[in-house]
């Protein structure tokens, strides 16, 4: 195995020479230098390859500006920060710099070793997925269509139709098709797919600096039905860490790279400058024939009015169809929008295939809501 090249920013003083006396001991980290400024770094990165970058919270600059010029100039190197006490806004700054891993001083060598072998592990992984991605053959960089599945009201089945949808559109003419979960805090397009991921939406805003539509696939996993996922967060509080900017970074990206890119929105979202909004091709807003799920669209569809969202994006799709309690003409009324396509109910199979993660459209894709799943896709992809 070959030796982690690590080089030490910091002051000189007590934690610098114990840090350096730590190295002493293991064979496969090496130490190569200690400096004291981040020009002295930057002229050492410059010309020697490094792997892990300890910078040490003693330095009178903004250790989280520093390590945002370094990971910007050199991408492939894994950076931990020394600090000497854990705040959140400092885990927030560490988050949207790029930096690895944050250890609080005074430190054990095991703790030392550990984040530094495990930081150069996930670089490593990255580098290699990049340039097997480089070299395949993908899809022309071009604009992929973003479908956008938003519901007024939780419990309306907006991811079901998002995964359906996706699995349809992928059967149709063979597309290119990613389903994205932005519902930050709360996801679950993962478990409609039963998947385990290897990255989610953090991994790539950790990595926003260097997407592009050639690797993007690298941070995305491919499920049995055909299509990419890229997975919300797996812990609470996601949402702190991706802004906007990230999101339409990552969307454009994937325009590039898909031909449909289907975005599950949280429910009851009140930020309609959501990228996901502003560059959906189609907004489908999922109602539910119930009279709170019907008001509630109405309401989002007052406030899309008051900010002159282009009306002929918005597709009313009408989920859990065929009951006798409210007509579909009576939901048309109410909103002032015709049905642009319904999804029937099925409420025992349907529940059946979201707990096992099987798509409805591939368990029983000769049932009737199968067949509406398809003829949304056909609509989609023949929009004449």
């Amino acid at each position: 195995m070959d030796n982690i090249k690590v080089l030490l920013l910091g002051k000189t003083g007590e934690i610098r020479s114990k840090i350096e006396e730590m190295f002493y001991s293991v064979d496969y980290i090496m130490l190569t230098g200690t400096v004291a400024t981040e020009q002295e770094a930057m002229e050492i990165l410059s010309g020697n390859m490094i792997d892990v970058i300890l910078i040490d919270s003693n330095i009178e600059e903004d250790i989280y500006d520093i390590a945002d010029r370094i990971s910007s100039e050199y991408a492939e190197a894994a950076i931990i920060i020394l600090e000497d006490s854990l705040l959140e806004e400092n885990m927030h700054k560490a988050f949207l710099t790029g930096v690895k891993d944050i250890l609080i001083k005074p430190m054990n060598p095991s703790v030392l070793f550990d984040s530094i072998y495990k930081a150069n592990e996930q670089m490593k992984k990255k580098i290699v997925m990049r340039r097997e991605n480089s070299a395949k053959n993908s899809k022309k960089p071009g604009r992929g269509k973003v479908i956008t599945v938003y519901s007024a009201k939780g419990g309306a089945g907006k991811t079901f139709i998002a995964a359906n949808l996706a699995v349809a559109l992928a059967k149709s003419k063979n597309k290119r098709v990613v389903l994205v979960d932005l519902d930050l805090d709360y996801g679950n397009a993962a478990l409609a797919f039963n998947i385990i991921p290897r990255f989610t939406i953090l991994d790539i805003v950790d990595d926003i600096r260097n997407i592009d539509h050639e690797f993007i696939e690298s941070y995305l996993t491919l499920t049995p039905s055909g299509i990419w996922v890229l997975p919300s967060g797996a812990k609470l509080m996601t949402n702190e860490f991706i802004n906007m900017n990230h999101i339409e970074i990552i969307l454009k990206t994937l325009q590039n790279a898909f031909d449909y890119i289907i975005v599950d929105m949280p429910g009851r979202t009140q930020d309609m400058e959501n990228p996901a909004f502003i560059l959906a091709d189609y907004l489908f807003m999922v109602v539910t024939p119930e009279i709170a799920a019907i008001r509630n669209v109405k309401a989002s569809l007052g406030i899309l009015s008051e900010r002159n969202y282009p009306k002929s994006k918005i597709k009313i799709i009408l989920n859990r169809a065929g009951g006798n309690e409210i007509r579909n003409r009576d939901i048309e009324t109410t909103l002032n929008y015709s049905v642009y396509a319904h999804v029937n109910a099925d409420s025992k199979r349907v529940a059946s295939t979201m707990n096992v993660g099987i798509p409805f459209v591939q368990k029983y894709p000769h049932s009737t809501l199968s067949k509406n799943f398809n003829y949304l896709a056909k609509k989609i992809v023949n929009p004449s």
